[in-house]
């Protein structure tokens, strides 16, 4: 025997219970993922900044903002000057890039959460791993691809001596801790 063929109502009411179930799982989805600091995303920052859009579809070298790692310790964090170099003119209107005026306006750092960062009792040197031929992902991971940064293993002493020991690296204590 043949199933009764749904009235129209009915139809209509299911489509609104599949669309208002569609769209709170849409609304739940967007807010775990961009503002509830969903797993996988690194720190909130003063100002929305994709390494993504910069590095992956602008094709900005890593040293362009972070320019220090092969003449100093520290990488270093971009001052304002550096984004308002192309921001003076590239989407200036867009309303993170009028954040980054005003502290350009008001000569104030930017005060970027950090995701990176040594403890102060290990010495570490950028330059030193950059002339072993290391590149910015080895330690960072693929941030390229990223819109909120988040470290992708942390910068630990296992995972140190774990690439060490890979690359025949130095392994003597004195070497970090000085």
């Amino acid at each position: 025997m043949a199933e009764p063929a749904l009235s129209r109502r009915a139809r209509i009411a299911w489509g609104i219970v599949l669309a208002l179930g569609l769209a709170a799982a849409a609304a739940w989805t967007a807010w775990a993922y961009y503002l509830g600091g969903a797993a996988g995303l690194g720190a909130e920052q003063p100002i929305a900044f994709s390494h993504r859009v910069h590095a992956t579809d602008k094709g900005i070298d890593c040293r362009f903002c972070h320019p220090f790692p092969d003449r100093a310790p520290y990488a270093g964090m971009p001052p304002v000057q550096t984004c308002m170099f192309c921001h003076r003119s590239v989407i200036a209107t867009h309303s993170e890039i009028r954040k980054l005026w005003g502290y350009f306006e008001r000569n104030e750092p930017i005060p970027w959460v950090r995701e990176f960062e040594v403890p102060d009792h290990v010495y570490f040197s950028h330059r030193m791993h950059l002339r072993k031929e290391l590149d910015c992902p080895d330690c960072h991971g693929d941030i390229s691809m990223e819109d909120r940064v988040k470290a992708a293993e942390p910068l630990e002493m296992g995972f140190c001596l774990d690439c060490h020991k890979s690359r025949g690296g130095p392994r003597d204590c004195v070497v970090c801790h000085r």
